[in-house]
């Protein structure tokens, strides 16, 4: 059976047919690229699975793990395990890795949070992604293509099923793109399928 699956999806906004008639599958562990030109409804895709966007009124579904989804925003996308790694880094610069980590779900011992947890739950993470900047390091001090795998390591900290990353490679040397190649191959061994999108 399909992890996910769109059927006839389109959407139009404001006379303009920006998706029509769409079909496609994925399996869990795939890796799936998408590939066009600028403008020709990737990212709108994207958002639409993620819970961004909304598909048109009875302009096809999509089916999530075998059952219809609708999803009203990205954080009911997030709870069953789809994340979109937006190409514009989602991350606070002026914070530091394990606080970027952590939004939303600080580890706390007591009252208090707690630093030590927090940052050994990001060493752990980066760990994984061979990541070399270090839990207290600023965002803003890190490197471009340390601060993409930071958003990724967000990512992961959601426990996600399906990672979408929207044109990832944009701002990237050839050296960085190994690297990140490298990283989606990981993801994909761990059971993660990767939706790609390029132009």
């Amino acid at each position: 059976m399909a992890q996910l699956t769109c059927k006839d999806l389109s959407l139009g906004y404001e006379g303009h047919v920006i998706l029509s008639g769409l079909n496609f599958s994925v399996s869990a562990g795939d890796y799936l690229c998408i590939v066009g030109e600028n403008g020709s409804g990737k990212s709108t895709l994207m958002k639409v699975l993620s819970g961004v966007y909304h598909a048109d009124e009875g302009s096809g579904e999509i089916l999530y793990e075998g059952h219809p989804v609708r999803y009203s925003n990205p954080n009911e996308a997030k709870k069953e395990g789809i994340i979109l790694i937006f190409q514009e880094l989602s991350l606070v610069m002026q914070l530091t890795v394990a606080e970027n980590l952590s939004l939303g779900s600080l580890p706390k011992k007591g009252r208090q949070i707690d630093w030590k947890k927090m940052n050994e739950d990001a060493q752990a993470v980066l760990d994984e992604l061979e990541c070399p900047a270090k839990p207290t390091d600023m965002v803003s001090s890190l490197p471009i293509a340390q601060q993409q795998m930071v958003d990724i390591a967000k990512a992961l900290s959601y426990n996600p099923k399906i990672i979408i990353m929207d044109e990832p490679t944009d701002s990237l040397t050839n050296e960085d793109i190994v690297v990140l190649f490298e990283i989606v191959r990981q993801l994909k061994k761990d059971g993660i399928t990767v939706i790609y999108i390029s132009h």
